[in-house]
Protein backbone atom coordinates (compact mmCIF):
# COMPACT_ATOMS: atom_id res chain seq x y z
CA UNK A 1 0.00 0.00 0.00
CA UNK A 2 3.03 2.62 -0.52
CA UNK A 3 1.25 4.22 -2.66
CA UNK A 4 -1.65 5.60 0.15
CA UNK A 5 0.57 5.64 3.42
CA UNK A 6 3.86 5.11 4.60
CA UNK A 7 3.67 3.65 8.19
CA UNK A 8 6.27 3.80 10.44
CA UNK A 9 8.03 2.64 13.55
CA UNK A 10 10.83 3.69 15.48
CA UNK A 11 11.94 2.31 19.01
CA UNK A 12 13.50 3.99 22.04
CA UNK A 13 15.54 1.39 22.20
CA UNK A 14 16.18 -1.17 19.03
CA UNK A 15 18.17 -3.64 22.00
CA UNK A 16 16.86 -4.19 25.38
CA UNK A 17 18.53 -6.41 28.49
CA UNK A 18 18.08 -9.76 28.25
CA UNK A 19 16.69 -11.63 31.43
CA UNK A 20 20.05 -12.98 31.90
CA UNK A 21 20.90 -9.38 32.27
CA UNK A 22 17.41 -8.18 33.70
CA UNK A 23 14.59 -9.95 35.30
CA UNK A 24 12.26 -7.29 35.45
CA UNK A 25 9.91 -5.83 32.96
CA UNK A 26 11.78 -2.98 30.92
CA UNK A 27 10.06 0.34 29.73
CA UNK A 28 10.09 0.94 26.24
CA UNK A 29 8.76 3.30 23.53
CA UNK A 30 7.30 2.99 19.92
CA UNK A 31 6.69 6.18 17.97
CA UNK A 32 4.30 5.46 14.81
CA UNK A 33 4.98 7.82 12.20
CA UNK A 34 1.77 7.71 9.57
CA UNK A 35 2.58 9.98 6.25
CA UNK A 36 -0.06 9.49 3.46
CA UNK A 37 1.02 9.27 0.04
CA UNK A 38 -2.27 9.00 -2.06
CA UNK A 39 -0.82 8.89 -6.26
CA UNK A 40 -2.33 11.81 -7.95
CA UNK A 41 -4.25 13.40 -5.24
CA UNK A 42 -6.25 16.25 -5.64
CA UNK A 43 -8.26 18.65 -3.57
CA UNK A 44 -10.66 17.17 -1.75
CA UNK A 45 -14.24 17.57 -2.33
CA UNK A 46 -15.98 19.03 1.28
CA UNK A 47 -19.19 17.76 3.04
CA UNK A 48 -19.48 20.01 6.00
CA UNK A 49 -21.15 21.39 8.71
CA UNK A 50 -20.39 25.06 9.98
CA UNK A 51 -21.86 25.43 13.83
CA UNK A 52 -22.10 28.15 15.54
CA UNK A 53 -22.98 29.59 19.21
CA UNK A 54 -25.11 32.46 18.72
CA UNK A 55 -26.19 33.02 22.19
CA UNK A 56 -26.11 35.98 24.48
CA UNK A 57 -22.38 35.65 25.64
CA UNK A 58 -21.30 35.93 21.78
CA UNK A 59 -22.41 39.85 21.77
CA UNK A 60 -19.88 40.29 24.51
CA UNK A 61 -16.46 43.22 23.09
CA UNK A 62 -13.54 40.99 23.46
CA UNK A 63 -9.93 42.67 24.00
CA UNK A 64 -10.27 42.83 19.77
CA UNK A 65 -12.66 45.27 20.33
CA UNK A 66 -14.99 43.49 18.49
CA UNK A 67 -18.20 41.30 19.15
CA UNK A 68 -17.51 37.98 19.22
CA UNK A 69 -20.10 36.81 16.88
CA UNK A 70 -18.93 39.49 14.35
CA UNK A 71 -15.57 38.00 14.23
CA UNK A 72 -17.13 34.95 14.15
CA UNK A 73 -18.97 35.56 10.85
CA UNK A 74 -16.51 37.65 9.40
CA UNK A 75 -14.35 34.41 9.53
CA UNK A 76 -16.75 32.30 8.32
CA UNK A 77 -17.25 34.14 5.31
CA UNK A 78 -14.27 34.12 4.22
CA UNK A 79 -14.29 30.66 4.61
CA UNK A 80 -16.72 30.71 1.37
CA UNK A 81 -14.38 31.76 -0.39
CA UNK A 82 -12.09 28.94 -0.73
CA UNK A 83 -15.27 26.78 -1.18
CA UNK A 84 -15.66 24.84 -4.61
CA UNK A 85 -19.24 24.74 -6.52
CA UNK A 86 -19.37 20.77 -5.91
CA UNK A 87 -18.81 21.61 -2.46
CA UNK A 88 -21.45 20.66 -0.13
CA UNK A 89 -21.68 22.91 2.91
CA UNK A 90 -24.22 23.43 5.61
CA UNK A 91 -24.48 26.02 8.24
CA UNK A 92 -26.15 25.44 11.90
CA UNK A 93 -26.39 28.00 14.61
CA UNK A 94 -27.38 26.96 18.21
CA UNK A 95 -28.75 28.84 21.57
CA UNK A 96 -31.34 27.98 23.48
CA UNK A 97 -32.76 25.71 20.56
CA UNK A 98 -30.77 25.16 17.31
CA UNK A 99 -31.38 25.99 13.61
CA UNK A 100 -30.45 25.14 9.62
CA UNK A 101 -29.73 28.39 8.35
CA UNK A 102 -28.57 27.04 5.31
CA UNK A 103 -29.57 23.40 4.64
CA UNK A 104 -26.50 21.26 3.19
CA UNK A 105 -26.40 21.59 -0.15
CA UNK A 106 -23.42 22.54 -3.15
CA UNK A 107 -22.13 25.90 -3.08
CA UNK A 108 -23.14 27.41 -6.14
CA UNK A 109 -24.17 30.49 -5.31
CA UNK A 110 -21.63 32.01 -2.76
CA UNK A 111 -23.19 35.35 -1.73
CA UNK A 112 -26.07 33.63 -1.06
CA UNK A 113 -24.46 31.72 1.88
CA UNK A 114 -22.55 34.66 3.10
CA UNK A 115 -25.95 36.45 3.09
CA UNK A 116 -27.25 33.96 5.62
CA UNK A 117 -24.26 33.97 7.29
CA UNK A 118 -23.99 37.96 7.42
CA UNK A 119 -28.14 37.48 9.09
CA UNK A 120 -27.13 35.33 11.95
CA UNK A 121 -28.08 37.20 15.07
CA UNK A 122 -27.73 36.71 18.72
CA UNK A 123 -30.31 34.61 20.55
CA UNK A 124 -30.59 33.33 24.42
CA UNK A 125 -28.81 30.72 26.25
CA UNK A 126 -26.57 27.70 25.00
CA UNK A 127 -27.59 24.01 23.90
CA UNK A 128 -24.45 22.99 22.04
CA UNK A 129 -26.30 18.98 21.68
CA UNK A 130 -29.38 20.78 19.60
CA UNK A 131 -27.00 22.15 17.46
CA UNK A 132 -24.56 19.13 16.84
CA UNK A 133 -27.86 16.86 16.63
CA UNK A 134 -28.87 19.17 13.69
CA UNK A 135 -25.37 19.40 11.56
CA UNK A 136 -24.65 15.86 12.23
CA UNK A 137 -28.18 15.27 10.45
CA UNK A 138 -27.42 17.46 7.30
CA UNK A 139 -24.09 16.27 6.88
CA UNK A 140 -24.94 12.75 6.64
CA UNK A 141 -27.76 13.12 3.99
CA UNK A 142 -25.24 14.28 1.10
CA UNK A 143 -22.25 11.36 2.63
CA UNK A 144 -21.06 9.62 -0.65
CA UNK A 145 -18.19 8.24 -2.00
CA UNK A 146 -15.12 10.92 -2.98
CA UNK A 147 -16.55 13.37 -0.23
CA UNK A 148 -14.88 14.23 2.82
CA UNK A 149 -17.29 15.05 5.72
CA UNK A 150 -16.25 17.42 8.99
CA UNK A 151 -18.27 19.48 11.36
CA UNK A 152 -16.41 22.68 12.49
CA UNK A 153 -17.44 23.74 15.86
CA UNK A 154 -17.39 27.29 17.73
CA UNK A 155 -18.49 27.72 21.09
CA UNK A 156 -17.86 30.54 23.73
CA UNK A 157 -19.45 28.99 27.05
CA UNK A 158 -20.49 26.55 29.17
CA UNK A 159 -23.61 23.92 27.44
CA UNK A 160 -26.72 23.35 29.48
CA UNK A 161 -27.03 19.86 27.54
CA UNK A 162 -23.20 19.11 28.00
CA UNK A 163 -24.29 15.16 29.28
CA UNK A 164 -25.54 14.71 25.80
CA UNK A 165 -22.66 15.75 23.79
CA UNK A 166 -20.14 12.92 24.29
CA UNK A 167 -23.12 10.07 22.61
CA UNK A 168 -23.37 12.58 19.85
CA UNK A 169 -19.71 12.61 19.51
CA UNK A 170 -19.66 9.13 19.33
CA UNK A 171 -22.59 8.76 16.85
CA UNK A 172 -20.84 11.22 14.51
CA UNK A 173 -17.71 9.03 15.01
CA UNK A 174 -19.53 5.99 13.78
CA UNK A 175 -20.69 7.80 10.64
CA UNK A 176 -17.46 9.06 9.60
CA UNK A 177 -18.09 12.64 10.75
CA UNK A 178 -14.94 13.83 12.77
CA UNK A 179 -15.66 17.24 14.61
CA UNK A 180 -13.06 20.14 15.07
CA UNK A 181 -14.12 22.19 18.15
CA UNK A 182 -12.97 25.40 18.79
CA UNK A 183 -13.55 27.69 21.88
CA UNK A 184 -13.62 31.53 21.29
CA UNK A 185 -12.71 33.19 24.87
CA UNK A 186 -12.26 31.36 28.58
CA UNK A 187 -15.17 30.62 29.86
CA UNK A 188 -15.93 27.72 27.43
CA UNK A 189 -15.56 23.96 28.82
CA UNK A 190 -12.69 22.46 27.68
CA UNK A 191 -12.84 18.93 29.34
CA UNK A 192 -16.34 18.92 27.42
CA UNK A 193 -14.69 20.12 23.97
CA UNK A 194 -11.82 17.87 24.13
CA UNK A 195 -13.62 15.09 24.80
CA UNK A 196 -16.43 16.02 21.63
CA UNK A 197 -13.43 16.32 19.19
CA UNK A 198 -11.47 13.17 19.87
CA UNK A 199 -14.43 10.59 20.74
CA UNK A 200 -15.54 11.58 17.55
CA UNK A 201 -12.02 11.16 15.83
CA UNK A 202 -11.53 14.60 15.30
CA UNK A 203 -9.42 16.98 17.63
CA UNK A 204 -9.21 17.79 20.68
CA UNK A 205 -10.38 21.70 21.23
CA UNK A 206 -8.40 24.62 19.53
CA UNK A 207 -8.27 27.62 22.06
CA UNK A 208 -8.69 30.84 20.15
CA UNK A 209 -8.06 33.59 21.93
CA UNK A 210 -10.52 36.31 20.34
CA UNK A 211 -12.44 37.15 17.76
CA UNK A 212 -9.53 39.09 15.84
CA UNK A 213 -8.07 35.46 16.29
CA UNK A 214 -10.31 33.08 14.39
CA UNK A 215 -10.10 33.55 10.80
CA UNK A 216 -6.82 32.41 11.35
CA UNK A 217 -7.78 29.19 12.91
CA UNK A 218 -10.85 28.38 10.14
CA UNK A 219 -8.59 29.22 7.53
CA UNK A 220 -5.83 26.59 8.46
CA UNK A 221 -9.14 24.62 9.28
CA UNK A 222 -9.79 24.86 5.59
CA UNK A 223 -6.58 24.36 4.50
CA UNK A 224 -6.32 21.11 6.56
CA UNK A 225 -9.90 19.49 5.32
CA UNK A 226 -9.57 20.40 1.47
CA UNK A 227 -5.97 18.20 1.61
CA UNK A 228 -7.68 15.16 3.42
CA UNK A 229 -6.37 12.19 1.54
CA UNK A 230 -7.16 9.33 3.71
CA UNK A 231 -10.37 9.01 5.98
CA UNK A 232 -11.51 7.16 8.69
CA UNK A 233 -8.09 5.87 10.07
CA UNK A 234 -8.48 3.37 12.99
CA UNK A 235 -4.72 2.28 14.57
CA UNK A 236 -3.86 -0.83 16.10
CA UNK A 237 -1.35 -2.20 17.74
CA UNK A 238 -2.25 -5.99 17.96
CA UNK A 239 -0.64 -9.37 18.84
CA UNK A 240 0.97 -7.77 22.00
CA UNK A 241 2.83 -10.91 23.69
CA UNK A 242 2.00 -12.08 27.42
CA UNK A 243 3.48 -10.42 29.79
CA UNK A 244 3.95 -6.55 27.70
CA UNK A 245 1.56 -4.32 28.72
CA UNK A 246 0.48 -0.66 27.41
CA UNK A 247 1.02 2.44 30.17
CA UNK A 248 0.05 5.08 28.19
CA UNK A 249 -0.52 6.12 25.07
CA UNK A 250 -0.24 9.54 23.02
CA UNK A 251 -1.53 11.38 19.67
CA UNK A 252 1.50 13.43 18.83
CA UNK A 253 1.05 14.99 15.76
CA UNK A 254 -1.14 17.33 14.30
CA UNK A 255 -1.95 17.89 18.25
CA UNK A 256 -0.22 16.38 21.41
CA UNK A 257 -2.99 14.63 23.22
CA UNK A 258 -3.08 12.01 25.78
CA UNK A 259 -5.38 8.95 24.69
CA UNK A 260 -8.33 7.84 26.67
CA UNK A 261 -10.80 5.14 26.69
CA UNK A 262 -12.76 7.11 25.22
CA UNK A 263 -10.01 7.48 22.16
CA UNK A 264 -10.61 3.54 21.87
CA UNK A 265 -12.45 1.40 19.50
CA UNK A 266 -11.36 -1.80 20.58
CA UNK A 267 -9.46 -2.51 24.00
CA UNK A 268 -8.26 -5.51 25.21
CA UNK A 269 -5.90 -7.72 26.50
CA UNK A 270 -3.98 -8.57 23.06
CA UNK A 271 -5.39 -5.45 20.91
CA UNK A 272 -5.78 -1.46 21.46
CA UNK A 273 -7.30 0.30 18.61
CA UNK A 274 -7.88 4.48 18.30
CA UNK A 275 -9.37 6.45 16.07
CA UNK A 276 -7.35 8.79 14.29
CA UNK A 277 -10.25 10.09 11.57
CA UNK A 278 -8.70 12.08 8.57
CA UNK A 279 -5.43 12.95 7.24
CA UNK A 280 -4.19 15.49 5.23
CA UNK A 281 -1.51 14.32 2.13
CA UNK A 282 2.25 14.54 2.85
CA UNK A 283 1.23 15.58 6.67
CA UNK A 284 2.70 12.88 8.95
CA UNK A 285 0.36 12.07 11.92
CA UNK A 286 2.26 10.52 14.96
CA UNK A 287 1.55 8.53 17.94
CA UNK A 288 3.53 7.38 21.07
CA UNK A 289 3.30 4.50 22.90
CA UNK A 290 4.55 4.08 26.03
CA UNK A 291 5.01 -0.07 26.86
CA UNK A 292 6.33 -2.30 29.54
CA UNK A 293 8.03 -5.32 27.85
CA UNK A 294 8.36 -8.98 29.71
CA UNK A 295 11.64 -10.44 30.20
CA UNK A 296 13.19 -12.62 27.06
CA UNK A 297 16.32 -14.27 26.35
CA UNK A 298 18.72 -13.19 23.98
CA UNK A 299 17.00 -12.70 20.74
CA UNK A 300 14.92 -10.72 18.05
CA UNK A 301 11.44 -10.66 19.43
CA UNK A 302 8.11 -9.37 18.25
CA UNK A 303 6.46 -7.12 20.50
CA UNK A 304 3.62 -6.41 18.82
CA UNK A 305 2.02 -5.55 15.37
CA UNK A 306 0.84 -2.15 13.79
CA UNK A 307 -2.48 -2.24 11.85
CA UNK A 308 -3.78 0.71 9.94
CA UNK A 309 -7.47 0.91 8.43
CA UNK A 310 -8.34 3.39 6.77
CA UNK A 311 -10.42 4.29 3.16
CA UNK A 312 -9.32 6.59 -0.10
CA UNK A 313 -12.10 9.11 -0.77
CA UNK A 314 -10.77 10.30 -3.93
CA UNK A 315 -10.30 6.72 -5.34
CA UNK A 316 -13.29 5.06 -3.70
CA UNK A 317 -11.39 2.89 -1.91
CA UNK A 318 -12.43 1.69 1.67
CA UNK A 319 -11.03 -0.40 4.46
CA UNK A 320 -7.36 -0.35 3.12
CA UNK A 321 -4.87 -1.55 6.02
CA UNK A 322 -0.68 -1.18 5.75
CA UNK A 323 0.88 -3.77 8.69
CA UNK A 324 4.27 -3.10 10.00
CA UNK A 325 5.39 -5.65 12.93
CA UNK A 326 7.55 -4.14 15.91
CA UNK A 327 10.46 -6.05 16.79
CA UNK A 328 12.85 -5.47 19.69
CA UNK A 329 16.70 -6.98 20.13
CA UNK A 330 17.21 -8.50 24.00
CA UNK A 331 21.14 -8.35 24.48
CA UNK A 332 23.48 -9.27 27.14
CA UNK A 333 25.76 -6.46 26.52
CA UNK A 334 24.73 -3.18 28.14
CA UNK A 335 26.49 -0.85 25.88
CA UNK A 336 24.21 -2.27 22.93
CA UNK A 337 21.17 -0.64 24.78
CA UNK A 338 21.16 2.93 23.54
CA UNK A 339 18.32 5.40 23.07
CA UNK A 340 16.94 7.08 20.31
CA UNK A 341 16.90 11.47 20.75
CA UNK A 342 14.31 11.86 18.91
CA UNK A 343 11.78 9.32 20.80
CA UNK A 344 13.04 10.50 23.91
CA UNK A 345 12.39 13.98 23.01
CA UNK A 346 8.82 13.39 21.96
CA UNK A 347 8.31 11.55 25.17
CA UNK A 348 9.54 13.99 27.05
CA UNK A 349 7.43 16.56 25.42
CA UNK A 350 4.55 14.27 25.93
CA UNK A 351 5.09 13.37 29.74
CA UNK A 352 5.81 17.21 30.51
CA UNK A 353 2.00 18.46 29.35
CA UNK A 354 0.43 15.25 30.43
CA UNK A 355 2.24 16.30 34.71
CA UNK A 356 0.99 20.02 33.76
CA UNK A 357 -2.38 19.48 33.14
CA UNK A 358 -2.65 17.18 35.82
CA UNK A 359 -1.39 19.73 37.94
CA UNK A 360 -3.98 22.49 36.60
CA UNK A 361 -6.94 19.57 37.06
CA UNK A 362 -5.82 19.80 40.84
CA UNK A 363 -4.56 16.31 40.89
CA UNK A 364 -0.87 16.91 41.37
CA UNK A 365 0.82 19.86 43.58
CA UNK A 366 2.40 22.04 40.69
CA UNK A 367 5.09 22.81 42.99
CA UNK A 368 6.50 19.10 42.95
CA UNK A 369 6.85 20.11 38.46
CA UNK A 370 10.46 19.78 37.68
CA UNK A 371 10.41 20.97 34.30
CA UNK A 372 12.47 19.85 31.69
CA UNK A 373 14.43 22.64 30.06
CA UNK A 374 14.48 20.44 26.89
CA UNK A 375 10.49 21.18 26.99
CA UNK A 376 10.91 24.45 27.83
CA UNK A 377 12.80 26.25 25.62
CA UNK A 378 10.55 24.97 23.16
CA UNK A 379 7.57 27.17 24.04
CA UNK A 380 6.91 30.80 23.39
CA UNK A 381 8.42 32.91 25.88
CA UNK A 382 5.24 34.01 27.17
CA UNK A 383 4.08 30.65 27.48
CA UNK A 384 7.29 29.49 29.32
CA UNK A 385 6.88 32.26 31.53
CA UNK A 386 3.12 31.10 32.70
CA UNK A 387 4.58 27.84 33.42
CA UNK A 388 7.31 29.07 35.74
CA UNK A 389 5.16 31.15 37.46
CA UNK A 390 2.83 28.44 37.49
CA UNK A 391 5.33 25.76 39.20
CA UNK A 392 6.10 28.17 41.44
CA UNK A 393 2.89 28.21 43.12
CA UNK A 394 1.20 31.07 41.04
CA UNK A 395 -2.70 30.80 40.23
CA UNK A 396 -3.60 30.63 36.69
CA UNK A 397 -6.93 32.43 35.34
CA UNK A 398 -8.61 30.66 33.15
CA UNK A 399 -7.29 31.72 29.86
CA UNK A 400 -3.78 31.42 31.08
CA UNK A 401 -4.93 28.09 31.41
CA UNK A 402 -6.18 27.80 27.95
CA UNK A 403 -3.34 29.23 26.41
CA UNK A 404 -1.08 26.95 28.21
CA UNK A 405 -2.79 23.99 27.09
CA UNK A 406 -3.25 24.91 23.94
CA UNK A 407 0.67 25.89 23.09
CA UNK A 408 1.73 22.35 25.32
CA UNK A 409 -0.56 21.06 22.58
CA UNK A 410 1.32 22.07 19.70
CA UNK A 411 5.38 22.18 21.70
CA UNK A 412 6.04 18.92 19.64
CA UNK A 413 5.68 20.73 16.21
CA UNK A 414 9.20 22.49 17.10
CA UNK A 415 10.85 19.47 18.33
CA UNK A 416 10.76 17.83 15.34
Amino acid sequence: MANHVNLAATLRRDSVLSNAVQQEPQSQSVLVDITPTVAGAGRTVLNFALVIDNSGSMGDVDRSGQRKLDGVKSAAAAIVDGLQPEDYACVVVFSDDAYVVFPSQPVSKKDQLKAVIKQIQLDGGTQMALGMKQAMEQVRQNQAPGRTSRMVLLTDGETADADECPALATECANLGIPITPFGIGAEWNQALLDDVGTRSGGKAAEYVEAADKVAAAFQAEMQNMTGTVIDNAELSLREIPKGAAIVRMFKVLPQLVLVSDADLTEKSEKRYSMRLGQMAQNETVQVLYELAIPPKPAGRFRIGQLELAYDVPQLGLVRQSARSDVVVNYVNDRALVIDNPRVVNIGQVANTQRLVLEAMDGKKDPKTLRLNPNVTQQLPQATRKLLEGFAAGQELNEADKKKLTGDLRKTQRLSQ
